[in-house]
């Protein structure tokens, strides 16, 4: 991510991120752990979007998916608030035709004078049992 000249940082980091295949087709779960950085002497808040882009039917790229494209307008974010540690197990749905590659995190903090984190990594869920 890009940071404003100035901003402090967020000090909460993104641990574990692990996609597994869902009950039907397109469907995953997507856990993730929220870990503290720094000395917990206070809670952490804010909210955490999981934005997926990737190619449609056609090959080329289409915008990416963000929490309302991926839970079918249910949730707009995930609000975290915690001291140490908090996990998050979310459903998911890729739409069908829609061919994922990469799954960014973004932990917005409550304090407005802090920059966004943004993590991105490959889109590779685990394999079915």
């Amino acid at each position: 991510g890009v940071l404003t000249q100035g901003a402090a940082k967020i000090d909460v980091k993104i641990g574990q991120v692990r996609l597994s295949p869902g009950h039907k087709t397109g469907q995953y779960a997507l856990h993730l752990v929220l870990q503290r950085s720094g000395r917990p002497d206070n809670m952490a808040s804010g909210t955490l979007e999981p934005v997926v882009d990737g190619a449609g039917a056609d090959g080329k790229s289409d915008a990416p998916l963000d929490l309302p494209a991926l839970t079918g307008g249910k949730l707009h974010e995930l609000p975290f608030n915690f001291r140490f540690y908090q996990n998050f197990d979310q459903e998911i749905t890729i739409p069908a035709g829609f061919k994922p590659e990469h799954l960014a995190v973004e932990v917005h903090s409550s304090r407005k004078d802090i920059a966004p984190l943004v993590q991105t990594s490959l889109w590779s869920p685990e394999p079915a049992p």
